[in-house]
């Protein structure tokens, strides 16, 4: 299929989804969009890491200089 096609492909599929959504905003209650907002923020794939996802991947390369990570068969033997 010419790169074309699947361009077209793609925006049409976009523009479905676009509809659908506008659709599914329209049947729901003005009250209730705080709610649905927060239901597709989460679907909406964040491009620049948070604070707090930073700090844990820095630690997490802290624990393995330091030989302080575990792998599941290796906490299964410890004996506590």
């Amino acid at each position: 299929m010419p790169s074309g096609d699947v361009k077209r492909l793609q925006d049409y599929a976009n523009i479905y989804r676009k509809e659908k959504l506008y659709e599914l905003i329209d049947i729901v209650d003005i009250k209730e969009y705080e709610i649905l907002f927060r239901l597709l923020m989460k679907f909406v794939p964040v491009d620049i890491p948070y604070d707090d996802e930073i700090a844990a991947i820095k630690e997490t390369e802290q624990d393995i200089i330091n030989g302080e990570l575990y792998t599941f068969d290796e906490i299964d033997e410890m004996k506590f």
